[in-house]
């Protein structure tokens, strides 16, 4: 007769708390569920802005860690990504407008390689020539400003307007082809923090 085969022992899960490394630094930002420590290292945590802040206006955007560093019973993580939610960007697209999209590569002060997307919608439709008008001076104006803000400041321009009003000088270059009806940020990668 053979012998009975036992299964492997489950480890008992535990909600561990998840401590910012970088961007909301020392805040705890989320919880998450594991068995040991080490297995939460290369997940992605996804948080809202609000959660953050308790402020219902940042309901809008988007935050994701990814899990880096397991000590004792918490886990560390670095920002790779905010992004706005797709219900808001769908709710600022209307008829008889338009929608410019762009996005540049650059690198902060602390020479964190980072890949932003912007979004601007106009009041009135416009033709190709301006909406080419529009991407060339809003992305000369973010590789203008990227390089002299830190990681942290760099988001906090984006997300807060501070300590530089990032959609409000987006806005007034944008303005100068024609009226503005918004503009804000699409998406905003950390490129070295996300995986090919």
């Amino acid at each position: 007769m053979s012998s009975r085969k036992r299964g492997k022992r489950r480890i008992p899960k535990q909600w561990m708390p998840v401590i910012a490394l970088d961007v909301f630094k020392g805040k705890t930002i989320g919880t998450v569920l594991v068995g040991k420590p080490k297995s939460a290292v290369g997940r992605i945590l996804e948080v809202t802005l609000r959660d953050l802040t308790g402020s219902f206006e940042h309901e809008k955007y988007k935050l994701y860690y990814r899990i880096t560093e397991a000590k004792d019973s918490t886990v560390y993580g670095r920002f790779c990504k905010a992004a706005i939610s797709r219900d808001f960007r769908a709710s600022m697209i209307r008829r008889r407008s338009s929608l410019v999209e762009l996005f540049v590569d650059s690198k902060t002060s602390d020479e964190i390689p980072v890949r932003h997307f912007h979004t601007i919608v106009t009041r009135y439709r416009i033709r190709t020539s301006m909406k080419k008008a529009i991407r060339k001076l809003v992305s000369e104006k973010l590789l203008e400003i990227i390089p002299t803000l830190t990681l942290e400041e760099y988001i906090k321009s984006v997300l807060f307007g501070s300590p530089v009003k990032l959609n409000e000088e987006l806005a007034q270059v944008s303005r100068k082809i024609c009226p503005i009806k918004n503009v804000d940020l699409r998406k905003l990668l950390r490129t070295d923090m996300i995986r090919r």
